[in-house]
């Protein structure tokens, strides 16, 4: 399914006149069709609208995303959201664009068996928490981490909220660290998915960009390496990142059986970057700033390997403990 044409699943979008309010545009966003610029095709981004002053024109909070050739495969699609941090894509036709949306990704992805069958241990982004004595720092705390969403606990460390998008939600989605791929892609269409414990405390996020990755790695699952932001980047140094990269992932997956990897790499000031390793225990995620690029890449590398290191050595600690306790009996 993720190698369907683009063309065989497009569909029209809501246009808006670039100087319509942003409340204007949030009364679609819950829409199936992406809501875009009238004249320009630029994508509103509705992370940003949610967070966004209700007054403010739409210009300000969309994107302008080059266009896919109606022919390409879906996951291609995917690559292109990730890569302009979007929720849908304009597709060339006729006169006007049509547009491929995250919806038809997430459909792809249930029905693609490879994917279907993993589970929300392994696709879920490690994320902190905060008590709900201090639920206000919630932004400063997705600021800090990168993250969209923040699970809010008690005191006994249990989720009892969400923060997302600027506001809470009391009745978070859940799943369980076991529950299937194919169970959890309508869950998250609705929102971001909180995944818990046996113990009802949260270890990890899934939103639309977890699974936009999976669908990015299609045809390339091997344990593929996705990369975003390294085109602005001279070739030569393009290089040596992805040299850096694929040594420090090669030293993690002779620890782990690895699954995929993704590399985030942005600058605002000074550099931000985030890596994320898949395993078939669970997603491994560091986040880092400074102004030392190369210098990022080897610290956050060698922390992944660290905690993936010291990961399975709790699981060989467990197993002979398991084992003593059975001889015992």
């Amino acid at each position: 399914m993720l190698a369907v044409k683009c063309k065989d699943v497009w569909v029209e979008p809501i246009r808006l006149n670039a100087k319509e309010k942003v409340s204007t545009a949030l009364k679609f966003l819950d829409s199936k069709r992406p809501v875009v610029v009238d004249r320009t095709g630029a994508v509103v981004d509705g992370h940003l609208a949610r967070l966004a002053d209700p007054g403010d024109k739409i210009e300000k909070i969309s994107a302008k995303v080059p266009a896919l050739d109606p022919e390409e495969s879906l996951f291609v699609a995917a690559q292109r959201m990730l890569k302009y941090n979007v929720n849908a894509v304009p597709v060339k036709g006729g006169r006007r664009p049509k547009y491929v949306t995250h919806h038809a990704v997430l459909g792809a992805i249930k029905a693609t068996k490879t994917f279907a069958k993993r589970e929300a241990r392994t696709i879920m982004r490690p994320t902190p928490a905060v008590s709900e004595r201090k639920a206000a720092n919630a932004l400063n705390v997705a600021n800090k981490n990168d993250a969209r969403v923040v699970p809010i606990v008690n005191s006994a460390g249990k989720l009892v909220s969400v923060w997302s998008s600027g506001s809470i939600a009391k009745k978070p989605r859940i799943v369980k660290e076991g529950t299937r791929l194919k169970l959890i892609a309508d869950k998250v269409l609705e929102g971001p998915v909180v995944v818990i414990n046996s113990h009802r405390e949260p270890v990890g996020i899934i939103d639309v960009q977890e699974l936009l990755e999976l669908a990015a790695m299609y045809r390339e699952f091997s344990a593929p390496i996705y990369y975003s932001g390294l085109d602005s980047l001279a070739k030569s140094t393009q290089e040596k990142v992805k040299a850096i990269v694929e040594d420090g992932i090669k030293r993690i997956g002779d620890i782990a059986p690895l699954l995929h990897s993704s590399v985030y790499l942005r600058k605002k000031g000074v550099w931000s970057l985030k890596i994320k390793v898949s395993t078939s225990w669970r997603t491994f995620m560091r986040f880092k700033e400074g102004a030392d690029m190369m210098g990022l890449f080897t610290q956050i590398l060698s922390g992944l390997f660290r905690e993936v290191k010291s990961e399975k050595k709790k699981k060989k600690e467990f197993r002979q403990l398991s084992k003593t306790q059975k001889s015992a009996k």
